[in-house]
């Protein structure tokens, strides 16, 4: 279970770089690209948070049922779609369902990864180290996040769509150590 730590990492670094977009450029990407209004934008975010409420329980019990893993891959596969439609389509309703449907792979991430993390080290007998491995898992995200968001920036100046397609390939990239990891159960 020990391999699923380093792999952890990974994820960590690839899931923070794919915030770079939504940090640092949603809002700009739906005005500028698409012409939306700031209460349209606002509205777009809506169903996003309607669904992270609607769905929190019901993909926990996903990831209780049948597994982290898969959890977390059902969240990056789907995250990854949504981040395709967001660059494709600029339909206010298309773009709202896909907020939803965003919610959704959310919270299929919400939860398992840190489960998966501590059941790996409660595996391995190192239990007592899960706050300092989550912790530093967190700060190579929020670099990675940081570093990302200088990247989008200056690849938005000149491309604003291109930012949202790579965001999507990095959330599909978290599939190879994510499918590396092994369920503790």
């Amino acid at each position: 279970m020990i391999h699923n730590i380093k792999r952890y990492y990974i994820f960590s670094l690839l899931r923070g770089a794919s915030l770079g977009t939504p940090i640092v450029l949603w809002v700009v990407f739906l005005q500028q690209h698409y012409g939306f209004s700031m209460t349209e934008v606002v509205l777009l975010d809506i169903p996003f948070w309607v669904g992270k409420f609607l769905f929190e329980i019901p993909t926990g019990v996903v990831a209780d049922k049948f597994g982290r893993r898969l959890s977390l891959a059902i969240s990056a596969v789907m995250s990854s779609l949504i981040w395709m439609v967001f660059a494709l389509s600029g339909a206010f309703w298309v773009l709202a369902l896909a907020q939803l449907v965003g919610a959704l792979a959310a919270t299929f991430q919400s939860g398992a990864d840190e489960a998966l993390l501590f059941e790996s080290l409660r595996a391995a007998g190192r239990e007592q180290d899960y706050a300092r491995i989550s912790a530093r898992a967190g700060a190579v995200g929020t670099l990675s996040s940081m570093l990302a968001g200088l990247v989008v920036g200056l690849i938005a100046a000149t491309n604003l769509v291109l930012p949202v397609v790579l965001t999507s390939l990095l959330t599909a990239l978290t599939l190879i150590p994510i499918l590396g990891m092994q369920e503790t159960v």
